[in-house]
């Protein structure tokens, strides 16, 4: 079960480190945007564009549900918008994975991240509001929900 566990634990990073290499070269460093996710996990977010309706998004994170966790996620996004008049409002749905990494298991599943996120004009920052049920596959089947808040600033 140990092997296992790390598999998957290199798996989840091998799998981010690719999402970012291919977004970064189509963008060509543009549409990059980091900040703060608060909720449940509370930490980093990043959400790198790759065109103008879908995006990768990652998490790094700590769990606040008392078991000392470091959290990590990533999903492919797309992205419809709610205002077509001034393409403020945008409503996000994907697929994606999780891991927690704790004391006393490791956690990987399958994530579905519904969000809310809004786009000031003329600023280069967006707020976001996500849900995200969760198929938790390793070391039980069994469901989850988070939820969080947070903005980011592009560059």
């Amino acid at each position: 079960m140990k092997i296992l566990k790390q598999t998957l634990s290199l798996f989840t990073i091998l799998a981010i480190s690719s999402f970012f290499s291919l977004t970064y070269a189509q963008t060509d460093g543009k549409d990059t945007g980091l900040g703060v996710m608060l909720g449940e996990p509370t930490g980093i977010a990043l959400k790198l564009w790759k065109n103008n309706s879908t995006a990768y998004s990652f998490g790094l994170a700590w769990s606040l549900e008392g078991n000392d966790a470091v959290y990590a996620h990533a999903d492919h996004l797309w992205h419809t918008p709610l205002d077509t008049d001034t393409e403020n409002f945008a409503f996000s749905y994907g697929l994606g994975v999780r891991t927690i990494f704790s004391d006393n298991d490791t956690e990987f599943g399958a994530r579905v991240p519904l969000g809310l996120n809004f786009y000031p004009n003329n600023a280069p920052i967006d707020i976001f509001v996500e849900i995200a049920p969760t198929i938790n596959l390793i070391p039980n089947t069994d469901g989850d929900v988070s939820g969080v808040f947070g903005a980011r600033f592009y560059f």
